[in-house]
């Protein structure tokens, strides 16, 4: 996880607004650097917008299943869950608004928010 930020002081009362990016790569490859995140952030960044990139497990190591309770599977869609909530309690140390937050992606990130919008587990 990586968060882009602006040195200044949001004049806003709860910070500045948040966009989080998932990368894509058919949920076996990739990560946020392929996708040249680093001069988007700096967009972002300099309207005012705080930008995080996540990175979760890939390939067999997020998505691997035996079928049952040993290993039920999707443990890279929980990363990108629990990387969530945990951003949500930590934004307003870097000057954001936890209750304003984008969620972007592209390609499996996409389809990874399809799936975290409609988790009972998601909030």
């Amino acid at each position: 996880m990586k968060v882009f930020e602006n040195r200044m002081r949001s004049s806003e009362p709860n910070g500045y607004p948040v966009l989080v990016f998932i990368h894509g790569g058919g949920f076996g490859f990739g990560s946020t650097s392929k996708y040249g995140y680093e001069h988007l952030s700096q967009n972002f960044v300099s309207h005012d917008i705080v930008v995080v990139t996540l990175q979760y497990r890939l390939g067999p190591f997020g998505f691997f299943s035996t079928g049952d309770y040993i290993l039920p599977g999707n443990t890279g869609l929980w990363d990108q869950m629990y990387a969530l909530h945990f951003l949500h309690q930590v934004l307003p140390y870097f000057g954001a608004d936890p209750n304003r937050i984008t969620v972007w992606g592209h390609s499996a990130g996409a389809a990874s928010l399809s799936g975290l919008a409609i988790s009972p587990h998601s909030s």
